[in-house]
């Protein structure tokens, strides 16, 4: 049998996953005014949704233009939990739901269930803790580039409706979008920069992204390996900082435009990309904004359009398939944990709209259990076999990439008996993929003590 020499690995589903449909979740095409809570969520009037995230509960929170921060429940009931009528910055250290904002924007959460808002037009993000108490937790309320070393509460940051994320060890990540730069706050409070130089412009691929130019960061994701994935707007680039901060583009030529579907990503133009997210089969998804699209790509680096028509104007296709629905101007996305269900901030329709797979999007995604067995995992040695779980007729294909997304190796088993394996290759993280009959499965594999 043959063996395979692999490098670090991601799998990799050339098949493309198909729609089921597209629906409006919440909002009816009224912006203003504010029509009340604790109704329906498509009953309500929002306006403008800039972000969308899923909290710890599996319930919705997103940005409504009206200076709220507003949640849906399981039972599709829209409550406010932040913000007032009054657009101004007020409030602290009482309820967040009887505080004032100036234009909330990006929403992040940690696992603790705080939840952080970039109030670009106050030059503060703030804080909700778990009990509903609202407070600053980073900046002066005056434009500015200052404070790293400091505590964020003494720091000045731009105006900018830039992203947020939040790291498995709770520090806040922002792109302080003005001064070109992405700034994190530890769990102590303290801001630092992790991007940027403070200089609009593109450089610094390959090496430490401190010393690396960068444009305007509007959406900030982290994925499960631990790395910061974040729009490099003003570039037309994707970009990514690895655990040992270095950064690489990962999207986009440079150049405005909407080509490269089917390709490698790093080949393909963007037109301006406000949302993105990721689920754990490696799949990163993003708003690509003027053109009213939502692009995937997988974990081999391919890039396809999977919701909106391209078209940009309009609303229409609730019920169809997403790839043939009118958005209009993208805010942010947030996808769940396997890939299933997508979020979407329609902004200039005032609606939030669900993309829901088939199920065979989990195979796809490689989160179908009980079909690929790699063992033993963690293997020790680098030394494994391959198992196909369920019966299969025909041969098996098994494909390894690359983290740059290239095909290492490819073999063919006419059996679905196990295939041994041996990897020459250090310690870490890898994929597996295998397909047969049109469809691929995927597990990940562990290297090392």
């Amino acid at each position: 049998m043959k063996t395979l020499l692999i490098l670090f690995i991601v799998s990799f589903s050339s098949i493309q996953c198909h729609c089921q449909n597209i629906s409006t979740i919440a909002g009816n095409s009224i912006g203003f005014p504010f029509n009340g809570d604790n109704i329906p969520a498509t009953n309500a009037n929002i306006s403008q949704p800039m972000s969308v995230l899923i909290d710890n509960n599996g319930e919705l929170i997103f940005s409504d233009g009206q200076s709220r921060i507003r949640k849906i429940n399981h039972a599709d009931i829209i409550t406010t939990i932040a913000g007032t009528d009054s657009v101004k910055y007020g409030g602290d250290g009482g309820p967040a739901s009887a505080a004032t904002m100036r234009v909330p924007a990006d929403v992040a959460i940690d696992k603790l269930g705080n939840i952080y808002i970039n109030e670009f037009a106050s030059y503060r993000i703030r804080k909700i803790n778990a009990g509903g108490i609202i407070s600053t937790f980073a900046g002066i309320g005056v434009a500015g580039s200052s404070g790293d070393g400091g505590q964020a509460t003494a720091a000045a940051l731009s105006s900018a409706m830039a992203g947020l994320a939040t790291d498995t060890l709770g520090n806040v990540h922002f792109g302080d979008g003005d001064n070109y730069k992405i700034r994190k706050v530890d769990a102590a409070g303290t801001i630092t920069t992790i991007a940027g130089t403070g200089i609009a412009g593109f450089s610094g691929d390959g090496g430490q992204a401190t010393a690396a130019k960068i444009g305007y960061a509007q959406a900030l994701c982290f994925n499960s390996l631990g790395e910061l994935i974040f729009s490099d707007n003003g570039n037309n680039r994707v970009r990514k900082i690895s655990t040992a901060g270095i950064i690489t583009t990962i999207a986009g030529t440079g150049t405005v435009g909407t080509s490269g579907e089917g390709g490698q990503a790093t080949a393909a133009q963007l037109s301006g990309v406000t949302g993105i997210t990721t689920d754990t089969a490696g799949n990163i998804y993003l708003a690509d904004n003027p053109v009213g699209r939502v692009r995937k790509i997988n974990a081999a680096g391919i890039i396809t359009s999977i919701a909106g028509d391209g078209t940009a104007t309009g609303f229409a296709g609730d019920g169809g398939p997403a790839t043939a629905a009118k958005m209009m101007h993208l805010g942010g996305i947030s996808s769940n944990k396997n890939g299933s269900e997508l979020f979407i901030c329609d902004f200039e329709n005032y609606r939030i709209r669900k993309v829901k797979y088939t199920t065979g999007i989990d195979q796809l995604n490689g989160q179908e259990t009980g079909r690929l067995i790699v063992s033993p995992n963690p293997s020790i040695t680098g030394g494994f076999t391959v198992r196909m779980a369920a019966a299969v007729t025909g041969s098996v294909n098994v494909t390894v990439t690359n983290m740059l997304g290239a095909v290492v190796k490819e073999i063919k088993a006419d059996t679905n008996t196990d295939i041994p394996v041996m990897l020459a290759a250090p310690a870490g993280i890898y994929l597996v993929s295998a397909s047969t009959g049109g469809v691929v499965w995927s597990e990940r594999l562990v290297i090392g003590k």
